[in-house]
C-alpha cells in the first residue's frame, strides 16, 4: 500500500466478499458485480437446478460489463445465464499474493492490467441488429 498511499489511513472495516472470481480488464475503471446462473440438470429428480456464482468485473459502463462477462464465460462447458449485473462500490482492488515465485507472474499481470488508463476516445455506436419482423410480433 506504500506505493499508492504517503499518509497514515486506517481500515474501518473489513467484510467478506461472494466472489468467486475477480477479473481486471485494461483500460476500464470501474467494477461491477456480475451474477452468473450456472444451469445444471439433476438427472434424479428430473430438473433444472440453478447455482449463482457472482463475478468481480472491471468495465466503463454496464454494458460492456456484460461483454467482459460473457468474455470470461467464454470457455464454460455448461450454460448459464447472466441475470444481473450492478455496479459496486468498490473503488479499487489491491490483491493478496504470498510472495511464492508462481504467483509473481499473476502479481505482475494482475498489476499491468490496473495500471492501464481508460480511453477516452468518442466511440460512434452501430446497431448492426436484425430482427425478423414476425418473431418481434410473437413475442408482444
Amino acid at each position: 500500500m506504500k506505493a499508492y498511499i504517503s499518509e497514515e489511513f486506517k481500515i474501518t472495516n473489513i467484510k467478506v466478499a461472494n466472489y468467486a472470481e475477480i477479473h481486471p480488464f485494461e483500460n476500464t475503471d470501474r467494477w461491477f458485480k456480475s451474477r452468473v446462473s450456472l444451469l445444471a440438470y439433476d438427472e434424479e429428480s428430473g430438473k433444472e437446478r440453478k447455482s449463482n456464482m457472482y463475478l468481480l468485473i472491471q468495465a466503463n459502463d454496464v454494458k460492456e460489463a456484460f461483454e467482459n462477462t460473457v468474455e470470461v464465460m467464454k470457455g464454460t462447458m455448461g450454460d448459464y445465464t447472466i441475470p444481473a449485473i450492478s455496479e459496486s462500490p468498490i473503488m479499487d482492488v489491491f490483491p493478496y499474493f504470498s510472495g511464492e515465485e508462481d504467483e509473481l507472474e499473476q502479481m505482475e499481470k494482475f498489476n499491468m492490467l490496473k495500471a492501464s488508463k481508460p480511453e477516452n476516445e468518442a466511440l460512434e455506436i452501430e446497431d448492426a441488429m436484425e430482427f425478423d419482423a414476425e418473431v418481434v410480433a410473437e413475442s408482444y
